[in-house]
């Protein structure tokens, strides 16, 4: 099962399409790993977020280098597909092509862990491991089989847990028990880092550190 980064990725080959509009409500495209790919591709990404500042942008930056033949790609990035794509103007709709990118387009269990809490905990737990062994790996562990993980929940095999509006609740979601820490061969490659809150290194230090956690959040 390809990644959801990779799924994304594999839209975007420089020198095909000069100009894509892409509706991305979740922000998947502003993710780190994703950002620096497309920019290592040579395109360029820009939020529409006003139409006279969009406008002179597009005019005088990339519709004078297209009429002159040169190639420049340019994704712009809408908030929303249904009014976000109203908004951008018609001839530029025109001259690019449209994607749209949410994570409920990837096969997710949908009905399974939205209702019930205990699964969608489970669903976040299998999904761990892969978070840290690519964090630790690299690409290489999302190209291998992920039959080896035994999921007990279909769907994409990696989640965004570093996104900044989700690292956020998966560090609670550690604090408070709902997610558990695991043991795993390259967390000191890691432990540095938020995802420590996800790694068991030495039980008694793992308790104090939550410890400390939830008398500071009692405080806040």
């Amino acid at each position: 099962m390809a990644g959801w980064r990779d799924q994304i990725l594999g839209e975007f080959t420089p020198g095909v399409e000069r100009l894509t509009v892409v509706a991305d409500p979740e922000g998947l495209l502003a993710e780190e790993a994703i950002l620096g790919a497309l920019q290592a591709r040579g395109f360029e990404l820009v939020s529409f977020e006003d139409r006279i500042a969009f406008r002179f942008f597009y005019e005088s930056r990339y519709r004078s280098h297209w009429d002159r033949g040169d190639l420049a790609d340019l994704v712009v990035v809408v908030g929303d597909e249904e009014s976000g794509l109203h908004e951008v103007p018609y001839d530029v709709l025109q001259a690019g092509r449209r994607l749209s990118f949410q994570l409920g387009d990837e096969q997710w269990p949908l009905a399974q862990i939205v209702p019930d809490r205990e699964a969608f905990s489970a669903f976040l737990q299998e999904r761990w491991t892969i978070f840290l062994d690519r964090q630790t790996a690299g690409a290489v562990a999302v190209h291998e089989s992920t039959e080896r993980y035994g999921f007990a929940f279909r769907g994409p095999a990696e989640l965004p847990f570093d996104h900044p509006d989700v690292r956020v609740y998966i560090d609670n979601l550690f604090l408070e028990g709902a997610l558990r820490p695991i043991p795993h061969p390259g967390g000191h490659e890691v432990a540095d880092s938020w995802a420590l809150a996800g790694i068991e290194i030495d039980p008694r230090a793992d308790r104090r550190r939550r410890l400390d956690g939830l008398l500071k959040s009692i405080e806040e």
